[in-house]
């Protein structure tokens, strides 16, 4: 949000203003993947999400558990809100192999608008084998951004 000297503010920019520094919120967030369904299990699921007018930011974390299972296919996970464009690289995703490395990938925003999957620099879909083979111990966290229609 940018103000321009001696902008006149009004209440619904002030509403704005507030609900940006405001903390973060947690949302149901889900895990899901194009073919077998993944299992949570007794891992972790974290959604957080900042809503500042029609701008959303949502923080995405996956901490695989022991009794996790893994799926097969490409992974999605949800937004908080249906966000207004399919199709746009929205933000960051970092994958941690554990004990053997740190990994990226861009989230774009599936043709439904509602969830986000995440492409890596071999252009390649994250999902159970990709970037990694997963197991408990790595993790996968997305910070995104998009707009609502």
């Amino acid at each position: 949000m940018l103000f321009r000297s001696l902008q006149k503010l009004t209440a619904a920019d002030l509403i704005d203003l507030q609900r940006f520094t405001e903390a973060w919120e947690s949302y149901p967030a889900t895990w899901s993947a194009a073919g077998t369904p993944p299992v949570l299990g007794n891992g972790q699921l974290l959604g957080r999400k900042l809503v500042a007018g029609k701008n959303r930011w949502n923080f995405i974390q996956l901490i695989p558990g022991s009794t996790t299972t893994f799926g097969t296919g490409l992974y999605t996970f949800s937004l908080s809100d249906t966000a207004w464009k399919s199709s746009i690289i929205c933000g960051p995703m970092y994958i941690f192999d554990s004990g053997t490395a740190n990994r990226s990938a861009i989230c774009v925003i599936d043709s439904t608008r509602a969830q986000i999957f995440g492409v890596t620099s071999a252009d390649t879909d994250v999902s159970a084998t990709v970037p990694q083979t997963f197991v408990n111990g790595d993790n996968l966290s997305a910070l995104v951004h998009y707009e609502v229609a």
